[in-house]
């Protein structure tokens, strides 16, 4: 199993990952299962992408924490 976070949706037809070892990815929209925004945490299991909504939420949370350490706020 592969997980890749999501950069940006590119033209509507791109979504642009960053991979766990940092390199970049690009997959077609349509290979994904589901819908697909900025943010989400995409896992790869058997040549099939979907979003992982548990890992999205639990990585958002763990940004606004470290948003809030960083500018008090």
């Amino acid at each position: 199993m592969k997980q890749y976070f999501v950069d940006r949706v590119e033209e509507g037809r791109f979504v642009v990952c960053e991979a766990e070892d940092g390199s970049r990815v690009v997959f077609e929209k349509s290979a994904v299962l589901g819908e697909v925004q900025e943010g989400d945490c995409l896992v790869e299991t058997d040549g099939v992408l979907t979003v992982d909504g548990k890992a999205t939420r639990r990585r958002r949370e763990r940004l606004i924490t470290l948003q809030r350490k960083l500018f008090g706020k």
